[in-house]
């Protein structure tokens, strides 16, 4: 059987060599395990990287298969891996995630037992190598966010940090599987979700295939990464959600299973704050108008939200982190956008 990796990454070089020694042991163990008859190769998606990436990539690992994205952002990337080599299996995830020691191994088995073309591994795992507490409690808040698709063995959300693909999927299928006209790594996958739901596709549920995210370094780093995934669900959803459902959905839902508050409601507030301020800069006036009704049922419903929006704006001030791409957002959001579940 052909089995094909296939990581994108815009430098990241020291976190793509992590990645890479992690998947070169979950080959070795694959092969220990008897999977020697598998020809697995690696496939890195060079998405726009700096000029040196490359060179300095190929000089690390000798022999690594670089091949440069056609297109731009990370469905892109992931496309032109697809397209770039024939395989019966293939097996996705990022250039900042380390993969379990028997991923290889257990995607076999999965490919071997599969009941669809497409299946969903644990992508929430965190290495917990930087900040213990804070990786411990994302993994927890994930872990929660994402059961919500789950039932009965079947998902309805795909995360490409731990993904399989059969190659009998292409069977009937385009190569183009990920949105490659959205340049936002948090939205691409989940713009195209309920397009490929809507078309029939089932997705199995894998959780015993693991990849290991790396940690938020300390919560100003976290609230501007929730702030750049916020941003993208301009490309997500078609129409701003109801605000009882934000509330409960961002709020409540994960409070009530007993989350911390003090980490829950300043990285939603973050989240929603990117995407108040993308509809802001690329949506219509009357999208953008939710957001001081949110804030006053929010606090209604969480009585110390309202307390963490200055610490959390003072953060995100320090960095504008949706004008350094500008003109690709602008673009993508005068595009279509395919429907998703949000």
């Amino acid at each position: 059987m052909r089995i094909a990796v296939i990581i994108p990454s815009r430098d990241r070089l020291e976190s793509l060599s992590r990645c890479l020694d992690s998947i070169a042991r979950a080959i070795e163990v694959a092969k220990q395990h008897g999977a020697m008859a598998h020809a697995i190769s690696t496939i890195v998606v060079d998405d726009h990287s700096q000029d040196e990436f490359t060179p300095t990539l190929a000089r690390r690992f000798p022999g690594l298969e670089i091949v440069k994205v056609v297109g731009a952002g990370p469905g892109a990337a992931r496309n032109t891996g697809l397209r770039h080599i024939e395989a019966d299996l293939y097996l996705l995830t990022d250039s900042d995630c380390v993969v379990a020691e028997d991923w290889c191994l257990r995607a076999i088995e999965w490919h071997a037992g599969r009941r669809a073309p497409m299946g969903q591994g644990v992508p929430w795992l965190y290495q917990c190598t930087q900040n213990r507490r804070l990786g411990s409690h994302e993994e927890t808040l994930y872990r929660h966010m994402f059961s919500h698709y789950i039932d009965s063995g079947r998902t309805r959300m795909i995360d490409p940090r731990c993904l399989m693909l059969s190659g009998e999927y292409f069977d009937t299928r385009s190569r183009s599987v990920f949105a490659a006209s959205i340049p936002d790594a948090s939205a691409e996958d989940r713009s195209v979700i309920g397009t490929l739901i809507a078309q029939g596709l089932q997705i199995d549920w894998c959780p015993d295939i693991r990849v290991f995210h790396e940690d938020p370094i300390d919560e100003q780093v976290l609230w501007r990464q929730k702030y750049r995934h916020g941003s993208g669900r301009l490309y997500v959803w078609p129409r701003t959600p109801e605000l009882q459902f934000l509330i409960e959905r961002y709020f409540v839902s994960p409070l009530s299973v007993g989350m911390d508050p003090d980490y829950v409601v300043p990285a939603h507030l973050a989240f929603l704050l990117g995407y108040r301020d993308s509809c802001r800069r690329h949506a219509s006036d009357t999208r953008s108008e939710w957001w001081d009704d949110f804030l006053d049922r929010l606090d209604a419903s969480v009585a110390t939200a309202r307390r963490w929006m200055v610490p959390v704006q003072q953060a995100l001030k320090s960095s504008d982190l949706i004008a350094a791409r500008e003109p690709q957002l602008a673009r993508a959001a005068g595009g279509s956008r395919e429907a998703s579940t949000p």
